[in-house]
């Protein structure tokens, strides 16, 4: 059964609510606020004028993975369509979210949300190569599924750590943050990992006095010994082999490093005006080296797909939303929470430099809780 058509669902009904109700519907800094028109200008350019035959919809073709999987790939109007949804999905959210029982609802609706998608998904794999075999839950990419528990683990710790959550509710965060830790483990997708103890160091980094260092250090510790106790023993060793450095250095990190230079060798192409959304693997059609792949990279596919302005545009806007919760924590009565919510955003930056995360739900999940920052108390 296919969930993503019930989030489609919810999701508009969501939106709608938010266009109709909502007073305050733009809480994102300005320069965010430009790239989005940039790029909806730059959208309808691209496929009311320039290629108007490439916005179809539909199914273009489809994929055979291990395990019985099947990934259809999707005409340029699906993938648009989507992209704009999650946009105005990370509006509506930053703008619905005012008071600490939204933030509630939403780590709990995610947390026990990923957990049904577990349960529903099932125990699949999909092979790795070496004897690896990485878990993807309900979800088809592997990726997709360790960033959801990325996602899950700093929403569960930012509820553990406000001090106004009654116990049945630091419970359910301390479950949720457990899972999202065991995801994160079992996708074996190494951008997550990386990003996830970037932001994990961020936090212990910033968080003030050395006792509550210590609490939170002595924590991360206890919840790193269960996640290992609680994986299949193969999983460890998985890791250890997908962190080996002769192994990344042969196949340049499952290719990105191959792939990355055969976008840069296109960079004359695409560096002023852009190839336009959904458009990127067009730039290495006819000469990629490795293999034809998206740019694994949410930083030069904003370049790619949008030019030289919509990555300026972009960046700016990213460190205006970095620069408003670093501000608002300094007066918020709450540091750790507002810390932790830190510690996800570098978690996502560090992240989105081995993935295309622009595209992906929780991108906009995160975008939309740290938009609203500020007005959670």
């Amino acid at each position: 059964f296919d969930l993503s058509k019930i989030f489609v669902g919810l999701v508009t009904g969501f939106i709608a609510c938010w266009a109709v109700f909502e007073k305050e519907r733009i809480v994102f800094p300005r320069f965010f606020n430009y790239f989005v028109l940039f790029i909806l200008l730059h959208t309808l350019i691209t496929y009311g004028f320039l290629f108007r035959k490439e916005f179809v919809f539909g199914f273009e073709g489809q994929t055979v993975l291990s395990d019985g999987f099947m990934r259809q790939q999707e005409a340029a109007g699906i993938i648009v369509l989507r992209r704009f949804l999650l946009v105005l999905f990370g509006y509506a959210l930053a703008s619905i979210m005012k008071n600490r029982r939204h933030f509630s609802c939403l780590f709990a609706g995610y947390g026990a949300g990923l957990t049904a998608v577990l349960f529903l998904g099932g125990y699949r794999l999909i092979d790795a190569g070496l004897n690896e075999a990485r878990v993807s839950g309900g979800f088809l990419d592997p990726n997709a599924f360790g960033f959801a528990g990325m996602t899950a683990l700093f929403l569960g710790a930012a509820a553990i750590l406000r001090n106004d959550l009654g116990r049945l509710a630091r419970i359910s965060a301390a479950v949720f943050t457990l899972t999202g830790c065991v995801v994160i483990l079992e996708s074996g997708c190494r951008g997550v990992m990386i990003g996830s103890l970037a932001g994990l160091f961020w936090m212990l980094y910033h968080i003030p006095g050395l006792r509550t260092k210590f609490w939170v250090a002595a924590g991360v510790l206890l919840l790193a010994i269960a996640v290992v106790n609680i994986a299949p023993r193969d999983f460890p060793d998985m890791v250890r082999k997908r962190f080996d450095y002769e192994r990344i250095k042969e196949d340049g990190g499952a290719g990105r490093t191959f792939i990355w230079k055969d976008y840069l060798k296109k960079f004359p192409d695409y560096s002023v005006a852009g190839a336009g959304m959904a458009r990127a693997m067009k730039v290495t059609q006819y000469s990629w080296s490795y293999r034809w792949a998206e740019t694994h990279n949410n930083y030069l596919g904003m370049w790619v797909e949008f030019g030289v302005v919509g990555a300026v545009l972009f960046l700016a806007g990213l460190y205006q939303i970095g620069k408003r919760i670093a501000l608002r924590r300094v007066f918020e009565t709450q540091p750790l929470f507002g810390i932790t919510l830190q510690g996800l955003f570098a978690a996502w930056l560090v992240m989105s430099l081995f993935i295309d995360s622009f595209a992906q739900r929780e991108s906009w999940i995160i975008l939309g809780l740290i938009g609203s920052y500020g007005r959670l108390f």
